[in-house]
């Protein structure tokens, strides 16, 4: 017997990779997913500023900014509320992420595979509080993702 829905995800990413010796990045997701039989439907964009170091020839880590969080605006779905006039009100979240997230590029550069192999813990921040005051709220996040160029190289 399944005690929780079955839930579906995708995500649609963009990431931003600088180069030049400055080593950090930026990751802009559109997130979509539903629950399974309901089908309600949930979206939000995804954003977090990263740095990152190569551990190897193709191989990298990602960490967030010193000071940043992983930002979550939903923009549908259950998470969002009708106010008394009609308005649709949707909370943003700010995760704190703690360990990194490992990558491998391919050697022609087309091609990317970041997963953050251990669990990654997600903690939730306090809301509009800087710099984030931890809640007791704790998620664990597994993920793969695989990217592919879309645009002419740049190197």
């Amino acid at each position: 017997m399944l005690t929780e829905n079955p839930y579906s995800r995708q995500w649609a990413s963009t990431l931003f990779f600088q180069f030049c010796g400055l080593d950090n990045g930026v990751n802009l997701t559109f997130h979509r997913s539903f629950t399974l039989p309901s089908l309600d439907l949930e979206t939000a964009n995804i954003s977090w500023d990263f740095t990152y170091r190569m551990t190897d020839k193709d191989r990298f880590q990602t960490f967030l900014v010193k000071d940043t969080y992983d930002k979550v605006e939903w923009t549908s779905g259950p998470s969002c509320v009708e106010d008394d006039v009609g308005e649709v009100n949707c909370p943003t979240l700010y995760f704190d992420v703690v360990g990194p997230i490992d990558g491998v590029m391919s050697r022609d550069g087309d091609s990317i595979i970041m997963t953050c192999g251990q669990p990654t813990k997600l903690i939730l921040c306090v809301p509009g509080v800087f710099p984030c005051v931890r809640t007791p709220f704790e998620a664990y996040c597994s993920f793969s993702h695989q990217g592919f160029r879309v645009r002419d190289k740049l190197r």
